[in-house]
């Protein structure tokens, strides 16, 4: 079973497939603070493409292209999958074969950082020897009244819901 440390490891190896020619950056911190160390090291860097939606946390007053907010680093966030449901990312994904990162069909939804992502309990079942096993995360359908159950593998969990207006 993949555990969270194997998870960020994971992440890593993904994000530096040669398929994407990308080179990954790597900053201790929360993102304010990456993205602070990036602008440092990198200050010709004047967007970063996010894969904000705007059902996660924060993102309901997101537009396609969002500058920072004050108190950040100067950059432009390029918001591609805005608009997308957590069912819309899938339908991609699947329908174009894209490759995606293995822990989400290992039973995580929402990855995060060691100490937050756990397996999805939504994923949850028990085969007829009693074994526990998950589901992959594009099996966990999702609808207006439980749009939540993205994030249930992850702590501190702000719902959309309940986000201040700015």
């Amino acid at each position: 079973m993949c555990n969270v440390c194997d998870a960020v490891c994971n992440v890593s190896c993904f994000f530096t497939y040669r398929r994407y020619k990308l080179n990954m950056m790597r900053f201790d911190g929360g993102l304010k603070d990456q993205l602070t160390l990036m602008k440092t090291k990198y200050p010709h860097i004047k967007a970063v493409i996010m894969g904000t939606r705007s059902t996660d946390p924060h993102g309901a007053n997101m537009k396609p292209f969002h500058p920072t907010d004050n108190g950040w680093p100067e950059l432009m966030r390029i918001n591609p999958i805005l608009n997308f449901t957590y069912n819309n990312v899938w339908e991609l994904l699947r329908g174009l074969s894209l490759p995606y990162c293995s822990l989400y069909d290992k039973g995580y939804t929402s990855l995060g950082s060691i100490e937050n992502t756990h397996l999805n309990p939504a994923l949850r079942y028990t085969d007829a020897n009693g074994v526990v096993h998950y589901k992959p995360a594009y099996e966990l359908a999702l609808g207006q009244d439980n749009q939540s159950l993205e994030r249930a593998g992850r702590d501190k969990f702000i719902p959309p819901s309940t986000e201040e207006k700015k």
